[in-house]
């Protein structure tokens, strides 16, 4: 997979007019090293941050792997730091307050703005699926049923308070990394294109009125990103074949594994989702 990245370490080169050089991951720390590519921050959900792939990153209660995309970017492309600040169960307004990633130990975690610097020359974003509990009550309605009744018969209204949010946190980016090549990800597409999931004992109609809320989700965040002037990468696509209920699947069930934790992606989606994400921010 790394190789497959080659072309994206030469074009992040010829974008910042400098050659590739010395390290690749680093923390949220400082500016980016003399002769660098630049800082990378990525900021997002666990979508991003794909808890349970292994490895998780050490001293931090986000349960961020260190085969999520970010990292698989950084780690092709020497010279970038990637300042990784996704957490799973983040939502927009993470963005600006710290996150409480665990109230019964007292764990939280700083606002991912707080990564952001006027030197920044690279940003990712996804977030907004935790937003009024939106992942949550898709799937429990995909597990439980009920889907038209828990949104009130149409996702709609949540979708564009979601976009709304959307468009404040990229003002936000731009506003402190004012430099930056700014990309929004979108959501992979889980859920499967036939009308039967065995996994989910999902009855066609809510399956149908899911997807169709999923689908309307990432399309608000394509307008959101096109709103700011930035990049969208689409993942719909980038798991085809490799849906929740495929033969061979890139995201986890209702169960946690060692592979990944329940309904979360894979380290096969996280490397796709690196060449998408990584060709992008290379774009000029």
């Amino acid at each position: 997979m790394l190789r497959s990245l080659g072309p994206v370490l030469l074009a992040l080169a010829l974008l910042t007019g400098c050659g590739a050089e010395s390290s690749d991951v680093a923390g949220p720390t400082g500016a980016p090293a003399p002769g660098g590519l630049g800082r990378y921050v990525a900021l997002g959900d666990s979508y991003s941050a794909a808890p349970g792939v292994p490895d998780a990153v050490p001293d931090t209660s986000c349960f961020r792997s260190t085969h999520n995309y970010p990292h698989l970017i950084a780690a092709a492309v020497s010279g970038l730091e990637l300042v990784d600040v996704t957490c799973s169960g983040a939502a927009t307004a993470d963005m600006t307050s710290r996150q409480q990633t665990d109230r019964a130990h007292g764990l939280s975690e700083a606002p991912q703005f707080d990564a952001l610097t006027p030197s920044t020359r690279f940003v990712s974003v996804s977030i907004g699926g935790n937003d009024l509990h939106f992942f949550q009550r898709m799937l429990m309605c995909l597990t439980h049923g009920g889907c038209a009744q828990r949104f009130g018969g149409s996702a709609s209204d949540e979708v564009v308070e979601i976009g709304h949010r959307l468009d404040r946190v990229l003002r936000g980016v731009h506003q402190l990394a004012p430099q930056a090549k700014v990309v929004v990800v979108g959501y992979p597409r889980i859920l499967p294109t036939k009308d039967s999931c065995p996994l989910l004992h999902s009855d066609p109609t809510a399956l149908a009125f899911a997807r169709t809320a999923w689908a309307d989700l990432v399309g608000e965040m394509r307008r959101a990103a096109r709103s700011a002037g930035d990049s969208f990468v689409d993942l719909s696509d980038a798991a085809s074949g490799h849906d929740l209920c495929a033969a061979e699947p890139w995201f986890n069930g209702p169960v946690d594994n060692e592979q990944a934790i329940a309904w979360h992606p894979y380290a096969p989606e996280q490397a796709a989702a690196a060449k998408l994400v990584g060709a992008a921010l290379a774009a000029r």
